[in-house]
């Protein structure tokens, strides 16, 4: 076993923090909460498949999902729901085309995604520590994404660096998630 392989082994678990944190609180969670729990862990599935597959394919199917279970979360009517879900479609077969005639990692689709959801939390600053965890988690995330694509093909080392700080950067998130979970919540209702 390698030290690069046990480190992308904690790094694919780590999505399932906040839904086993949430799983062992003895207390009411509301629905909300267990939604962005389930955003989060739904990267899990393509870390799964990344170990025997082409990790950039597993890539490509993880943003939509989890942009859009916090976008049902927040948007509060079906129809602006639909239509981010119909834009995040079309980009998303757009970066999927990009990717077949150049292997990679995607740039475009995951700048789509978590960008709408960083913008979704910078518009609700009524959010507190939740706002906090999903600006890290997908704004920060995001920035550390585009600097690991920028170096993936450049340097094995600062990709490596790079690779670390957008995982950090998730990670970070997933625990201000665990604590905005046991603070007081704002009143809201899955669209």
């Amino acid at each position: 076993m390698t030290w690069t392989w046990a480190i992308s082994e904690v790094a694919h678990q780590s999505a399932l923090i906040p839904l086993g944190w949430l799983t062992l609180r003895r207390t009411t969670v509301p629905v909300h909460l267990w939604w962005i729990a389930s955003a989060f862990a739904v990267s899990w599935l393509p870390d799964l498949w990344a170990h025997w597959g082409n990790p950039w394919i597993g890539s490509l199917l993880y943003p939509l999902t989890q942009s859009m279970l916090i976008a049902l979360v927040f948007v509060d009517r079906p129809r602006p729901a639909l239509d981010l879900l119909v834009g995040l479609v079309a980009v998303g077969l757009v970066a999927a085309w990009w990717n077949g005639r150049h292997p990679g990692p995607d740039v475009l689709f995951h700048s789509a995604a978590f960008g709408m959801v960083t913008v979704i939390a910078w518009k609700r600053p009524q959010l507190g520590m939740l706002r906090t965890s999903l600006l890290v988690s997908f704004g920060l995330w995001l920035v550390c994404w585009w600097c690991y694509v920028a170096f993936a093909t450049i340097s094995t080392p600062l990709a490596w660096a790079t690779w670390g700080a957008f995982q950090t950067a998730r990670l970070v998130g997933m625990v201000l998630f665990c604590i905005a979970s046991v603070r007081p919540q704002p009143r809201l209702q899955v669209a």
